[in-house]
């Protein structure tokens, strides 16, 4: 009899719709609802535990279809790289594979001989410059470019090097080291009048100081009033008085000024025989001008601290101020802008006045230099640094160009510049790549077999946690697996 109480007609409800699930079974349940029975563990030997333990960490239990996959996926691995390879601290987590990976990629979609030259140049934008701006037809090969650059360092380190060696020449005979454009340029100009009286300069002098500026100018003077009346006595006698001391004219001198002596007879020991009047007269006034300029010029030498054996040595001082002074004059360079650079050593060898003539003869710079500045005040010293440097700035590209042509020896400017096109992108991958320290193709190829194992290491069907016991064992403890299955 059924109850009519709605608590135990629940109570009666729940009685049968518990004895209703029996006919279904607990296996029809699991389905529904989604839920699978573990399979068994595989069955494995102690040594194979350890190597699984090893390399999964402890609690864990493979089915023998995870333990066959896990052996499976583990024997297909790549060999991984060398233990103390750089790749290893390459990657420090997995998504730095897929950014190494992309590099390397890049790496590869290039020319292998693009990357590498574009490896040779390096750092070296003086060659990109010079590949960019050369004016020369696309198709010249980059080695006639070199060659035509090395002739032209070649002749900028042969001006440098003649301005040089007549700077060092120059400074034998003059007491300056800090010579000017100017100045080198009076020196090279002046060059007929060296040559013209290389005789009376070759000998050299020997003075115990260098003239003063009041005594060249005094001796100077003088020195033309001599020349005029000793022209005069030999156009009207034959006799050059120049070539006598002054103690040799003595005898005259006292016929002349002091009495005591005929002129006629003093002049007669010098071999010269007068017999008109007229003419013995008029040789009398010249020689006495002559004697008189003489006493001028001794009295010159005196007050320069000079005596009358220093005359052919001051003479030549003055001979080359006045050949200086010539040619400045002719350069339009003012004089009082390069005298000081002109003061002579007391002491010159004839070998060195010699190989300073030769020099100035020999020296081919002038109009090079003239065209370097039109500062003429501007130091020697300055032009020779910035010829140095220009020289070097060429030669520092060269070495590059050199580089890309051991590469590619029939390598075109048209190549290089398509080369400079992809740079970027190539230099985006390669700084990539070397920041993981792969600085050349060698390291490239280890790089990249090391991300290969990777991608197969991080596939393996284990935990994230056995992943890093994989990495960090550097695939150690797979060995044993591979080995013992």
């Amino acid at each position: 009899m059924k109850s009519t109480n709605l608590a135990l007609i629940n109570i009666e409800a729940e009685g049968q719709a518990s004895r209703s699930l029996v006919p279904f079974g607990m296996q029809q349940i699991g389905d529904s609802l989604g839920i699978v029975r573990r399979a068994p563990a595989a069955e494995m030997t102690d040594e194979m535990r350890k190597a699984v333990v090893a390399a999964l960490g402890e609690g864990h239990s493979l089915s023998a279809q995870e333990f066959a996959a896990l052996v499976s996926s583990a024997s297909a691995l790549p060999n991984p790289v060398a233990k103390d390879s750089f790749a290893w601290a390459a990657v420090a987590r997995p998504a730095d594979v897929e950014r190494l990976m992309r590099a390397v990629m890049v790496y590869h979609r290039f020319n292998v001989q693009a990357v590498e030259i574009s490896e040779k140049i390096g750092a070296n934008d003086e060659f990109r410059k010079f590949v960019r701006q050369s004016s020369a037809p696309e198709e010249t090969p980059l080695g006639e470019l070199l060659d035509a650059e090395r002739r032209h360092v070649d002749r900028i380190a042969g001006f440098m090097e003649s301005v040089t060696s007549f700077a060092d020449k120059a400074t034998a005979v003059f007491a300056n080291e800090d010579w000017t454009i100017g100045a080198v340029l009076v020196l090279t100009s002046a060059v007929s009048g060296f040559a013209h009286s290389r005789d009376i300069l070759g000998s050299g002098w020997e003075l115990s100081h260098s003239p003063s500026v009041e005594c060249l100018d005094a001796v100077e003077a003088v020195r033309m009033e001599l020349a005029y009346a000793a022209r005069q006595v030999n156009e009207s006698h034959g006799i050059n008085l120049l070539s006598y001391s002054l103690s040799a004219l003595s005898g005259v001198r006292r016929s002349l000024f002091d009495g005591g002596a005929d002129f006629r007879t003093a002049m007669a020991v010098l071999g010269v025989d007068e017999e008109d009047e007229g003419r013995l007269v008029t040789l009398a006034a010249n020689v006495r001008y002559f004697m008189e300029a003489a006493d001028r010029l001794e009295e010159a030498l005196k007050n320069g601290g000079f005596t009358e054996g220093d005359v052919p040595a001051v003479t030549s001082h003055v001979l080359v101020r006045k050949y200086l002074m010539t040619a400045a004059e002719a350069l339009d360079i003012p004089w009082e802008t390069v005298r000081d650079q002109f003061v002579l050593r007391p002491s010159v060898a004839p070998s060195e006045i010699e190989t300073f003539v030769d020099a100035i003869e020999k020296a081919a710079f002038s109009a090079k230099l003239e065209n370097i500045s039109k500062d003429r005040s501007q130091p020697i010293v300055n032009v020779t640094l910035a010829a140095e440097h220009y020289m070097y700035s060429r030669l520092y590209w060269i070495d590059a160009g050199q580089r890309v042509l051991a590469s590619d020896p029939g390598v075109r400017l048209v190549d290089l510049r398509s080369i400079l096109e992809m740079e970027p992108e190539i230099a985006g991958s390669t700084e990539v790549l070397t920041r993981a320290g792969a600085i050349d193709r060698t390291d490239m190829e280890e790089l990249e077999r090391h991300l290969e194992w990777l991608l197969a290491v991080y596939g393996l069907p284990v935990s994230n946690a056995a992943i890093e016991r994989v990495i960090a064992s550097k695939g150690e403890v797979l060995d044993d697996i591979v080995l013992l299955a």
